[in-house]
């Protein structure tokens, strides 16, 4: 017995020892810490859960994270997360975030977090980490990024997505149904563009009526201590190296960062375009913000300046390089009334127009059309009094062109007025209760 025992002892012995070889020589080459995160804690503390644990602990102090860890963070707190490709997520205070999963042998590498609550922001240009594919799960949406670009979202009273540089047609909100089962509708957010998914807006996507939330970021926003701070850091980033423990960080000179800068727009054969970045020299007194476009504050900046909407990360200037729309038609009428109306008396209606040269969308009252594919020269535009797209009475919309880098070109107004026309009531031809026949009837 002892004879047919001893080999298998050994082979065992010889598959532990290999495996402990193997764990040793990752650890000495770092290969272990691929597939992970460095939290360095600038302000406050942060509690940590790793994963296959029910309690949490305190950190006052830089930690690692791993696949499957989530982080709650104090009210005060500033958080810096970079990940194994030098990819960069900012976390504010009050936020709760789980980290589903950090894979660089995946072909892209991928990360995937949820956000339960609070605020985070990605920066993937900053390493150049654009291949990396980044998904933010929230309450009703997940946001795909699989580009280089510098966004945000949150998850609080509202769920907002806003995109700061970078690719253009970069990130992406899938709207879940109510029941989270599957996917509605996918929104493409723009550069210098946000979506902010109230309660009254989700429930439109959940009624496939597709609601135009597509905005400029606010510039409220931008005043906010969060935007600030990470304004700051996509200008300047903090840079931190691990102490003789290994485990722990020290701050040390942040590194100026070149911002990019577009030189050009490449339009494919089926319609898609893609922007040229390119890098520009600038000196280190001068250089702003890596997609991020601060307010001036010298105090010779003209009153008139001042009262300008700030561009949202250089996205709405207007340029006469692109072509005016036209428009030719609302609901099949082509002529104006004498205050400069067309008049309609159905719902819905569209507005139809046209647009010279190659451009690479057309928008209607900040809601880029779907359908419009680059380079087409007719556009259309579905106005709906049942989705609020349109009201009885007097309707503006303000329609210009795109460029692909969001500035867009000169604007013009359509006006339209709704008039429905009302349903006569019936008529009761007893002879002890007769109804006005001129009444409008009461709606069912």
């Amino acid at each position: 017995m002892v004879n047919y025992l001893v080999p298998f002892l050994i082979i065992i012995c010889i598959g532990i020892i290999a495996v402990l070889v193997f764990n040793l020589w990752g650890a000495l080459t770092g290969e272990s810490v691929k597939k992970a995160a460095y939290m360095h804690i600038v302000e406050g503390n942060a509690e940590m859960k790793t994963w296959g644990t029910e309690d949490f602990f305190n950190l006052k102090a830089d930690a690692l994270l791993m696949q499957g860890d989530e982080i709650v963070s104090s009210a005060d707190a500033k958080l810096i997360i970079e990940f194994f490709d030098g990819t960069i997520m900012r976390v504010d205070g009050k936020t709760d975030v789980i980290f589903s999963e950090i894979d660089d042998s995946s072909n892209p590498p991928a990360i995937n977090v949820a956000l339960l609550s609070g605020k985070v922001w990605f920066n993937k240009l900053y390493r150049n980490t654009g291949s990396t594919t980044i998904k933010v799960k929230t309450t009703n949406l997940e946001v795909d990024s699989q580009q280089g670009s510098i966004y945000e979202v949150e998850n609080e009273e509202n769920e907002v997505v806003r995109v700061f540089n970078g690719n253009t047609s970069d990130v992406e909100a899938n709207i879940y149904s109510k029941d989270g089962a599957k996917v509605v509708e996918t929104e493409k957010i723009g550069v210098g563009q946000e979506i902010v998914f109230s309660d009254a807006a989700l429930e439109k996507y959940w009624a496939f009526q597709s609601p135009s939330v597509l905005a400029a970021a606010s510039d409220e926003f931008k005043l906010t201590p969060w935007y600030v701070w990470n304004a700051a850091e996509d200008k300047t980033p903090t840079v931190f190296e691990k102490s003789v423990n290994g485990n722990q960080f020290v701050k040390v000179n942040p590194e100026q960062v070149v911002p990019v800068t577009t030189t050009g727009t490449t339009v494919g054969a089926d319609g898609s375009a893609t922007m040229e970045p390119t890098v520009t020299p600038v000196a280190p007194e001068t250089v702003t913000p890596v997609g991020v476009d601060m307010k001036p504050t010298d105090a010779s900046t003209s009153a008139t300046d001042a009262t300008k909407p700030a561009d949202a990360a250089t996205p709405a200037k207007v340029t006469a390089t692109l072509p005016k729309p036209t428009i030719v038609s609302v609901g099949g009428v082509a002529t104006v009334d004498k205050d400069g109306f067309y008049v309609v008396k159905t719902n819905p209606v569209t507005l139809t127009g046209g647009v010279a040269g190659t451009v690479y969308g057309v928008s209607v009252n900040g809601y880029n059309l779907k359908k419009y594919k680059s380079g087409d020269t007719t556009w259309n535009y579905f106005a709906n009094a049942d989705y609020g797209l349109m009201k009885e009475g007097e309707n503006t919309y303000e329609v210009y062109a795109v460029a692909a880098n969001g500035d867009k070109g000169p604007s013009i107004t359509v006006k339209v007025k709704y008039q429905p026309e009302k349903a006569a009531a019936p008529v009761n031809t007893g002879a002890t209760n007769t109804v006005n026949a001129s009444a409008p009837a009461t709606a069912q």
